[in-house]
């Protein structure tokens, strides 16, 4: 898989994205698309799921319809719905994330 897999744009000093990551010399803070890379685990929906996000010590399950899954090893794919990806931002097509990625590749 090519580091560059899924690569949307860098991320702007202002955005809340470049707090995620302690940005080490000779790389920046990438905005990717989780669903365009390999082996991320992230797929679009199409099985009706139910969003399996969860809080407190009950439990309590978000249960909205989801837009995206995420395989979970052994127990299969989880739904969540457009509020609860985990970090990522669903935007109706793309499901973005960031990632630190060397300096020197697309847009410089």
């Amino acid at each position: 898989m090519s580091e560059w897999q899924g690569f949307v744009r860098w991320a702007k000093p202002d955005e809340p994205w470049r707090m995620r990551h302690p940005v080490v010399d000779g790389y920046r803070v990438a905005i990717v698309d989780e669903l365009q890379r390999e082996n991320s685990g992230w797929i679009v929906d199409d099985q009706n799921r139910k969003c399996r996000w969860t809080v407190g010590p009950g439990h309590v399950i978000c249960k909205r319809p989801a837009v995206v899954a995420l395989y979970r090893g052994k127990t299969g794919a989880w739904g969540y719905c457009e509020q609860h990806p985990y970090g990522r931002q669903w935007t109706g097509v793309s499901l973005l994330s960031s990632a630190l990625l060397p300096v020197g590749g697309p847009g410089e």
